[in-house]
């Protein structure tokens, strides 16, 4: 009888102490980003706590305060009422696209264009996807890992989108995604494609206005040097006397001499 209350308190004690360890998970991911950046991590317990950071002894608290990515590494609490806890604390940084630019410029047809995605601060590095949309369309878009008309090169920090087949369709949204147990950053930029002689017509048409000018300018001299040619002939006939007007005068002189 006494073996039985005994082999009862025994089970009732481990029971006791499982449910205990269910109700706590042991196991934790704490994710920061660059918008919340600090986290609290709770022992659940007060009794002979212990924190253990990468392998040093932090603190006796039954709480702990981390913050920022030189936060990240794994936290280990233990204490006397309850298994130890385990917290892995993990950084997403942010995800940026040609330096933040918010659109780019290509060419129909041109070749070895590609745009480059960078997310350097996050802990553990983040797994790059990329996204197509068209103008107008909602969403974030499809999906073009596995579209020929691109090639992707990742590393641990960047991923660099390769246009193989750059034509007026390319012309869109492109979202570039980085995610990690952290979470997901994204960003996007605007690409246009214009006709390759589109930075020529502007210089054409500065070239012919020049040459309309220098046309113009050309024409109003010509006219401008004729009609002062012609108004010097003018002035130099009206400068000659008429002739029958000098007979008059010589014949009016003898006359007045002969009456003397």
């Amino acid at each position: 009888m006494i073996c039985q209350r005994i082999l009862f308190c025994v089970v009732a004690t481990v029971c006791l102490f499982a449910s205990g360890y269910a109700a706590i998970e042991l196991d934790k991911t704490v994710g920061l980003n660059s918008e919340n950046s600090t986290a609290t991590l709770d022992c659940n317990s007060t009794a002979g706590v212990v924190w253990i950071y990468n392998g040093t002894m932090e603190t006796t608290e039954s709480t702990i305060e981390v913050s920022g990515k030189n936060a990240v590494g794994k936290y280990t609490c233990t204490t006397v009422e309850h298994a130890p806890m385990t917290f892995t604390v993990v950084y997403l940084g942010k995800t940026v696209v040609e330096q933040g630019h918010k659109s780019l410029n290509f060419n129909n047809g041109e070749e070895d264009r590609s745009i480059v995605c960078t997310n350097s601060d996050s802990t553990p590095p983040v797994t790059f996807t990329w996204y197509f949309r068209k103008e107008g369309e909602e969403g974030m878009g499809t999906n073009i890992s596995t579209n020929t008309d691109y090639a992707i090169e990742n590393t641990e920090m960047n991923s660099t989108l390769k246009f193989l087949n750059l034509t007026y369709e390319s012309r869109g949204y492109f979202t570039c995604k980085g995610s990690n147990e952290a979470g997901s950053s994204s960003t996007e930029i605007m690409i246009r494609v214009k006709d390759r002689l589109a930075a020529l017509w502007p210089f054409l048409g500065i070239v012919l206005e020049v040459i309309i000018l220098i046309v113009v300018i050309f024409i109003y001299e010509k006219r401008s040097k004729k009609a002062i040619e012609q108004n010097n002939v003018d002035m130099k006939d009206e400068a000659v006397p008429l002739k029958g007007d000098e007979s008059d005068d010589i014949r009016l002189r003898t006359r007045n001499n002969n009456s003397k």
